[in-house]
């Protein structure tokens, strides 16, 4: 990295004899760079190093006026990438902790338990029986055990009226 000096500081005045902006001169001692800035103040009476660091700053705002914003984009992605790892991380340290509950069968009475158990961890809509479907299901059973005691006709039979044969 290039190490700078300051090479001079000059104010201008306004009317009344305020300092309304220090004209400043660094260079660079390594590859002998100049730099001439002007900066918004009095800066006539800050040391040396204030004053190139000063100047720099103001030399990369005018050289690259979307360096901050740059600058803030990197920091968010860092933030974010920091942010991802970490949710990984919860995301895994859940998922593991989660097989190991679902492991256990003690915990479920049915497969239905089962299956409504993944469906709540893993953010699925898990159908419900309805009380209605229960009540159809156990009429179906009735109808169906009422058929296999009566012999089977046909829908569109009629009963045939018999005479005993003598």
């Amino acid at each position: 990295m290039a190490n700078y000096k300051k090479n001079f500081a000059r104010a201008t005045y306004d009317t009344e004899g305020r300092v309304l902006t220090t004209i400043v001169s660094i260079f660079s001692t390594t590859s002998g760079t100049i730099i001439e800035v002007t900066l918004q103040g009095d800066f006539l009476t800050k040391n040396e190093d204030e004053i190139v660091h000063e100047a720099l700053e103001q030399f990369y705002q005018d050289t690259y006026p979307n360096r901050a914003e740059n600058e803030k984009f990197q920091k968010m992605e860092k933030v974010l990438k920091e942010s991802t790892e970490a949710l990984d991380t919860t995301r895994k340290t859940l998922a593991q902790s989660v097989v190991k509950e679902f492991e256990y069968e003690t915990n479920f009475h049915d497969i239905d338990s089962k299956l409504a158990f993944l469906a709540k961890h893993l953010n699925v809509a898990y159908p419900e029986i309805e009380e209605d479907d229960e009540e159809d299901d156990k009429g179906k059973e009735e109808k169906a055990h009422e058929t296999e005691k009566e012999p089977a006709q046909p829908e569109n039979s009629q009963p045939v009226a018999t005479t005993p044969l003598v």
